[in-house]
């Protein structure tokens, strides 16, 4: 069963639902979902999220696949963009205005550059949307969550995020 999942999952390139896979191997749920818990072979490994499972190069080859290949994406995003796309990695959901009063800039260049690229998820009323990673975004990071992001304290002084955006505040 894991062979055809894995062949399922490849082919599409997609997310799919535990429904959808069941349909396409001819099984039911209970089967794919009992498959999916069992370790794949390596390098594979399946990732789930609120819409499904995904297929993805386990995570201990992620050092020898970025040596070969760099995010396009992402390595592309100006400075601007990346600080906002860190914001709302780390602050997100947030909205519009939250980020340009932490940023003490307008941001909309930069979410729309994200959104363009299908970085971002923007939803809710249109002036001021609240803004959060897309799927694809967390896929780029090879993280299946937001739970998943290293902790900011590893990163710089042992100071909160709130901490450093007050000071930056002050300082306007």
């Amino acid at each position: 069963m894991q062979d055809t999942i894995l062949a399922c999952l490849f082919s599409v390139g997609k997310t799919l639902t535990a429904q959808e896979l069941a349909d396409a191997c001819q099984t039911t749920t209970d089967e794919i979902l009992y498959s999916i818990s069992q370790p794949f072979p390596k390098p594979w490994c399946i990732l789930s999220s609120h819409a499904g499972f995904r297929l993805a190069v386990d995570p201990s080859f992620q050092h020898y696949i970025t040596r070969v290949a760099r995010t396009k994406e992402i390595t592309s995003l100006s400075k601007a963009a990346l600080e906002t796309l860190s914001l709302i990695a780390y602050r997100g959901p947030i909205t519009k205005s939250s980020l340009e009063e932490i940023r003490g800039l307008n941001c909309a260049l930069s979410i729309r550059s994200l959104a363009i690229k299908d970085l971002i998820v923007l939803s809710g009323v249109d002036e001021d949307p609240m803004i959060s990673l897309s799927e694809k975004a967390l896929q780029h990071l090879g993280i299946q969550s937001l739970q998943h992001l290293p902790d900011y304290a590893i990163f710089g002084p042992q100071r909160s995020l709130d901490e450093i955006i007050n000071e930056g505040n002050r300082m306007l």
